[in-house]
């Protein structure tokens, strides 16, 4: 009787004890019921599907945590089950919950709210509906992974297989990291052959990026995991291939997905489309300009108030300028999922055309063909079908009279919005298509006349404002339902061939630019992109070059602005008159954003970009260049650290490491050798580390020495990864402890100089992945070296007696290198690199000195305080012979 009061007072609760044929998802001591389901198609038959849960009010509940509950037939995450035969017994936590029954976006969806009670039993019938119409075409994702075979995120690989089901994929590419996943046992034992086909792949994860290929055996050897050449890579992946002759298709993966980017590692400027980069190829066959469940790469990244992770610029627009360039690469869109619920999968898809309907007589040669030939459709949700004079995505066409009929079907779920759909044509929306507010499967048949002036490409985005959530939950943003078709090819001029316009623009101005007023009449005639491809088509510096620069530089659109900010730096006329106070107006106007300010910094001269980014920073500090202030770095007053001091790598990290590092005397973490930074002024300690003991989980100390010729204040930029700790003499300027990638300026700090030698110590940790640092000292009057036994202490006392301690130091070591090597050191970086000496390399005026050697004889040369060759009193120059 009591047990009873308490468990209707919700004061006491026993967990259910499910029978043999319950599954018990729940887990632990929780109070619970059983839902026994069924999901069913209009056929009354049950169909693989995904159950979300919400509580009533719509929030996100944690329901379940046993995950290891009917692995043949579930996939379980907290508010997720994805079931693989469309019914079962399941335990549920007691109360009252939505519950939602989907499967992909060609389906209806289903929501019923239920009450859970303890030990009872509550049955439910969800019906889903195959509403669109997809005869003829497949549904495909083609990058997904599993923890199994990759090492990170969630999914096992009976999971995988029952994920892919539930959303209705009929083919799923494996693409785990750097190995060859075959899904085909997991396929045959869980019986999921008639859902959906498994395809070899795998994501070549190297240093110039990711990349997919599929189709491949499983068997086959893994592609070089270090490699870092473009052409050579992609000529690999093709050499490869399956049984069957079928070439691999060569996917890019997230090309602007930070540290993981092959469009930045390979130079591929976002604003021109071109690199001149020795491991840059375009010899792929399709990019992702949608990645995750989020859509990165779709919106403009340096021009939005969506989140955009970590891409740093525009995806799309690359895609964009590779297509003007002539470049036919496939835009595609991917879940890349790793998770079961997370991230799910299918969201993207590609439908490609297929000439069967069954997954499992899917033709694995007509996946990679469409693929190739540009025949894709990546969606959110729509699916949409277009001809251009009847015809499809990657065929060609011949305008007549100027025009071209555009017939447009866009079907969707009812569950899924659509609002409209952008006709694009060489990138410009050139016409706005409205969609009527239904939820008819059906939402727009349309027919029209394009007008096309010159050869280019047509393509359709379709483009919903309600989001996909709870189905699609946005746990980054809300998940938009968008669709991107791939283009068609358009022969204008009739002349038998496509043209793609970059070409068409520089064919045009060989033959009229000299004519401006033609010239102005052309540029008046295009749209946005169109004149972006003008500006990408002038190679040379010439009239003609210079006033499209400069129409392009008070252009009302951004994208023109930038491309003509770029033609000038890349012609260098930043100081002709008539441009460069439209550029100085671009860098400094309040309404200007990062990317601007810094691509128009670039474009002027050198001395005239220092002094308005100097102003900026002491203005606004970094954050008006913010993410891109690596960009202009090279424009700052002053130099890098390029050579410092480094200890061996101490056994500490994070916070608490740095602070014991700090706190350690000298003697337990002595300087032991030299280490160089990069041309970019990043010294690479994890290269470094590797070397010399270890490489994560640790710290290095580096120092150098600042010689200032007054007392003053300088600022320095300073950047880290991770954490780090900046000191110059006893100043502590920097204590930063977050897990970052190296960002040169993201510190700016003022620091007080003595007259002389001044000290500048960094402590830098690394908890893993990446390790680094950067410092910049932003005065060009204060020298830098790398810091020596002469060099530690400030400089005083008679010069000359300075000089001749540091020449005999520097001359013995030179001997003791004779003996080792049988020669004269070339340089004093054999002394100090190579063998890590420690010596003086500055004189007490902050020049370098100078070695010259032959076989017979060994020189140091000091240059005197003007640190050039001759000169009298403290200027004249100073030898020492061997």
């Amino acid at each position: 009787m009591w047990m009873a009061l308490l468990l209707g007072m919700g004061w006491l609760s026993i967990p259910a004890l499910p029978g043999s044929d319950v599954v018990d998802p729940v887990g632990g001591e929780r109070a619970r019921g059983v839902l026994t389901f069924r999901v069913e198609s209009s056929d009354g038959n049950t169909v693989p599907a995904r159950l979300t849960f919400r509580e009533p009010d719509g929030s996100t509940p944690s329901l379940f945590m046993n995950r290891a509950a009917n692995p043949s037939d579930l996939a379980i995450r907290a508010d997720v089950i994805c079931t693989l035969s469309g019914a079962g017994s399941i335990t549920v936590p007691t109360g009252t919950w939505k519950v939602y029954a989907s499967r992909g976006p060609e389906w209806s969806i289903d929501q019923q709210t239920i009450t859970i009670e303890t030990d009872q039993t509550l049955e439910i019938t969800l019906s889903l509906e195959h509403q669109v119409d997809t005869r003829g075409w497949a549904a495909a994702d083609y990058h997904l992974h599993t923890l199994t075979h990759s090492g990170h995120g969630d999914s096992n690989m009976p999971e995988r297989i029952i994920s892919i089901a539930s959303e209705a994929l009929e083919v799923g590419v494996a693409t785990d990291h750097n190995v060859h996943t075959d899904y085909s046992d997991i396929i045959s034992e869980l019986g999921a052959g008639d859902e959906f086909q498994g395809i070899v792949g795998n994501e070549i994860s190297v240093p110039l990026g990711h990349f997919n290929a599929f189709p491949l055996e499983p068997w086959a050897n893994v592609i070089d995991r270090n490699s870092a050449d473009g052409p050579a890579l992609f000529r690999a992946i093709r050499a490869a291939g399956d049984a069957s002759g079928n070439i691999p298709v060569v996917q890019v993966n997230h090309p602007r997905w930070d540290g993981i980017d092959y469009f930045r590692v390979a130079g591929l400027d976002p604003i021109t489309g071109g690199s001149v980069a020795r491991n840059w190829s375009v010899d792929f066959d399709s990019v992702e300009i949608f990645n995750e469940n989020a859509g990165w790469g779709y919106r403009d990244a340096d021009n939005t108030e969506h989140m955009v992770g970590s891409s740093r610029h525009w995806v799309l627009q690359d895609w964009h300028n590779l297509l003007n360039h002539g470049a036919r690469v496939t835009g595609v869109g991917n879940s890349d999922s790793h998770t079961v619920s997370s991230n799910l999968a299918g969201w993207p898809r590609n439908y490609f055309p297929s000439s069967s309907d069954l997954p499992a007589e899917i033709s694995v040669k007509e996946v990679c063909d469409t693929v190739k030939a540009g025949q894709i459709v990546t969606t959110f949700g729509p699916f949409v079908t277009f001809s251009v004079n009847d015809a499809s995505m990657g065929e060609i066409v011949t305008a007549r009279k100027a025009a071209v009929r555009l017939k447009t079907k866009v079907q969707a779920a009812d569950w899924i919005d659509v609002d409209r759909v952008l006709v694009i044509v060489d990138g410009d929306i050139v016409e706005t298509i409205p969609v009527p507010d239904t939820r008819d499967i059906v939402r727009l048949l349309d027919e029209r006349m394009i007008p096309v002036r010159t050869d280019g490409w047509i393509s359709l985005r379709v483009e919903g404002d309600d989001s996909l959530d709870p189905i699609v939950p946005g746990s980054k943003r809300p998940v938009l339902p968008i669709a991107i078709t791939n283009p068609v090819y358009v022969d204008a001029d009739g002349d038998g061939k496509y043209t793609p316009p970059v070409e068409v623009a520089r064919l045009w101005i060989e033959q009229h630019g000299d004519n401006e007023s033609m010239l102005y009449a052309e540029w008046q005639a295009r749209q946005p992109n169109q004149r972006a491809s003008m500006l990408h088509a002038c190679n040379v510096d010439s009239a003609s070059t210079r006033t499209l620069a400069r129409w392009g530089i008070t252009d009302p659109s951004r994208l023109v602005r930038l491309c003509a900010c770029r033609l000038i730096e890349r012609i260098g006329c930043g100081d002709d008159p008539a441009l460069k106070q439209p550029i100085i107006e671009l860098a400094t106007a309040e309404g200007s954003d990062p990317w601007l300010r810094v691509v128009a910094l670039r474009a002027l001269a050198a001395d005239v970009a220092g002094d308005i980014l100097t102003t900026l920073l002491r203005k606004s500090g970094k954050q008006s260049f913010s993410p891109h202030a690596s960009e202009i770095t090279h424009l700052l007053p002053g130099q890098w650290v390029m050579k410092w001091r480094a200890t061996d790598p101490l056994p500490f990290s994070g916070e608490a490491g740095l602070r014991k590092v700090l706190a350690m005397p000298g003697s337990e973490r002595p300087f032991r050798r030299g280490v160089l930074a990069a041309e970019s002024g990043i010294v690479d300690l994890k290269k470094y580390g590797a070397a010399h003991g270890r490489s994560e989980k640790c710290t290095v100390v580096l120092d150098c020495v600042l010689y200032s010729p007054d007392d003053r204040m300088v600022t320095i930029a300073a950047g880290s990864d991770d954490g780090c700790i900046l000191m110059v003499g006893n100043q502590l300027l920097i204590e930063d402890f977050a897990q970052q990638g190296v960002d040169p300026m993201r510190h700016l700090v003022q620091a007080s100089l003595q007259r002389g030698s001044n000290s500048l110590v960094m402590l830098i940790e690394n908890g893993g992945g990446g390790y680094g640092a950067a410092v910049r000292i932003l005065d060009d009057e204060v020298r830098i070296a790398q810091a020596g036994a002469s060099q530690s202490r400030r400089s005083t006392g008679d010069p000359l007696q300075r000089i001749t301690s540091d020449m005999a130091g520097i001359e013995a070591a030179a001997q003791l290198f004779f003996l080792d090597e049988g020669r004269w050191p070339k340089n004093l970086d054999e002394l100090t690199e190579d063998k890590g000496l420690v010596l003086p390399v500055v004189d007490p005026w902050g020049n370098h000195y100078r070695l010259h050697s032959s076989t017979t004889r060994f020189t140091v040369l000091c240059l005197g305080a003007d640190g050039s060759e001759g000169g009298d009193g403290i200027n004249a120059d100073i030898i020492s012979e061997k």
